[in-house]
């Protein structure tokens, strides 16, 4: 008989951390901490049989008790169905792990199935997502010409990518976080607090890769990425507008999957687009972006539905 337990990060066994840290980026211990520099809670269901392992989702939980809400994962990462695939009762523990999830009254719950775990539910509504991929390799460039040219054009100009470095570009990094959020009309949606946080992670998690980009000792650009299995995530990125005949973010990217290809990536990510965001996800096609579908699983109580 399959048990579904829901551990908090103190409850977590040498066991399960183990096996959450093995299985990639996103499911890791690490980036589940992360989120406790946004009063995040990593929490793990696990579904076990006679007391053993069988298949675990972690997540974070945000929120008080009385109006608290459950992400696999948060902000455009993706969620898992770690454990044992080659057991019989693999499936079927997913399954109840839906189940048990919808019993805890969360708020809202929502379970990002990039990966395609969960191929059924009652228990949960699903809505279609699409993200833009590129199959990279050695021979990868741009298909796009006008992308070639102005990454040219950067190098041209004297522009140079690093990796960032937080005691020298921290504060210039904020300016950008600032200036973008400003220029977008849209709030922060980070404080300093948790990328000091994951400035710290890409210390010593190489699957954190930031790269930074100034001109003259000005901070001109960022991107960071997230490598999750054979691809690379392009997570985030802030920029400058005074710079952009520097094309910053096109030699950003660029870099960043030269890099990729050369740790034997084989996938770059653009993430998930906005609706109305139909310039941005133009440009994104220009880099022989694809679209993948996957879903999201998502309940809500009826409190939920009253304060959405």
């Amino acid at each position: 008989m399959i048990e579904v337990v829901r551990l908090t990060e103190n409850e977590f066994t040498s066991e399960l951390s183990s096996l959450l840290d093995q299985s990639s980026f996103f499911c890791s211990t690490s980036f589940l901490r992360l989120w406790d520099s946004v009063g995040g809670h990593p929490v793990c269901w696990v579904a076990r049989v006679e007391r053993k392992i069988v298949a675990a989702l972690p997540g974070v939980e945000f929120g008080l008790s009385a109006v608290r809400r459950f992400q696999s994962m948060p902000d455009g990462c993706y969620g898992r169905l770690v454990g044992n695939h080659a057991s019989s009762d693999f499936v079927s523990s997913g399954q109840a792990i839906l189940q048990a999830i919808r019993k805890q009254r969360y708020v809202s719950s929502n379970i990002y199935d990039f990966y395609g775990d969960f191929p059924s539910s009652d228990e949960f509504d699903r809505q279609e997502c699409v993200t833009l991929m590129v199959d990279i390799g050695p021979d990868w460039e741009p298909p796009d010409s006008k992308i070639r040219s102005e990454i040219r054009k950067s190098e041209r100009e004297g522009a140079t990518v690093r990796s960032f470095d937080s005691k020298r570009d921290f504060d210039g990094f904020v300016g950008l976080v600032n200036a973008t959020s400003q220029r977008q009309g849209i709030k922060r949606k980070y404080d300093d607090q948790f990328y000091r946080a994951l400035a710290k992670l890409a210390e010593r998690d190489q699957r954190v890769r930031w790269y930074w980009l100034d001109y003259q000792d000005k901070s001109v650009a960022s991107h960071i990425n997230f490598v999750e299995h054979d691809m690379l995530v392009n997570w985030q990125v802030v920029s400058d507008r005074e710079f952009s005949f520097l094309k910053p973010n096109q030699l950003l990217l660029a870099t960043a999957v030269q890099k990729a290809v050369a740790s034997g990536l084989t996938k770059l990510n653009l993430g998930a687009t906005p609706i109305d965001a139909e310039n941005l996800l133009a440009y994104k096609k220009k880099w022989g972006g694809s679209e993948y579908k996957y879903q999201r699983l998502t309940s809500q109580s009826i409190l939920g539905k009253l304060v959405q």
